[in-house]
């Protein structure tokens, strides 16, 4: 692991192997809840961070997760959770199921959420103190989670994505507001088709017309590349 850039208040760091950085970033996590038993963390399904959440089972035994508050990041509308395109499903099969916790302590902004004020989840994360530390991805279309708007003060609201499957769902997300709110932020940045976005990272300046670059904003980020997309950076 080593640090490649910082720019602002972000570090951007390379490993040449993903499995790596799912542990470094594991151990962060780790890190924080045993320095503050209470932690609020924002987690995200998304296979990007598939090998955090590998790495977090297999390191149970070195934290309690009992008094941990977890806030997922978004949702699909209107599902059962055993749905297997939501996010309470992939998060229950890819974490959940594997640690012990207090099932009160788990949060999903659609049963939050009450006859339709999506703000109520910002207003509720706020109410105990904010996020310490939010997995955010970055996609390849320069969204950050599922954000399209360039409005940085935007709390958690509805979309709509056209899936693969050419099916348009819709999916509650948190806004960047609460994202940017957050005390500290990690992503991960892999592949060739993000060096366009993280060149710009790099470039500094924040960009109201690329989204991600309001990461520049925020006084703690960390953001995790792969060797290819290293690579990359140097030619």
């Amino acid at each position: 692991m080593i640090l490649v850039k910082k720019i602002n208040h972000i570090k951007i760091f390379a490993c040449d192997d993903i499995h790596k950085i799912g542990i470094e970033i594991a151990n962060q996590i780790i890190t924080s809840i045993n320095s503050k038993p209470n932690s609020v963390i924002c987690l995200t399904a998304n296979d990007i961070f598939r090998q955090t959440y590998e790495c977090l089972i297999k390191n149970k035994k070195k934290t309690n997760f009992r008094f941990v508050k977890f806030f997922n990041s978004w949702e699909v509308t209107n599902i059962n959770h055993n749905f297997k395109s939501s996010s309470s499903y992939f998060m229950a099969n890819n974490l959940y199921k594997y640690i012990r916790f207090n099932k009160k302590n788990i949060y999903f902004p659609d049963v939050v959420i009450n006859h339709g004020i999506y703000s109520m989840y910002d207003r509720f994360i706020w109410s105990i103190g904010g996020i310490d530390l939010s997995l955010i991805p970055i996609l390849e279309d320069g969204t950050v989670l599922y954000n399209n708007s360039n409005d940085i003060n935007k709390l958690t609201h509805v979309i709509t994505i056209n899936k693969k499957s050419n099916i348009n769902v819709s999916i509650i997300t948190m806004g960047m507001r609460t994202i940017l709110n957050s005390k500290r932020i990690i992503s991960i940045i892999k592949g060739k088709n993000m060096l366009k976005i993280l060149k710009k990272i790099i470039k500094g300046g924040y960009d109201e017309n690329s989204i991600f670059t309001c990461l520049l904003l925020h006084k703690d980020v960390s953001i995790y590349i792969d060797n290819e997309l290293y690579g990359l950076l140097n030619e």
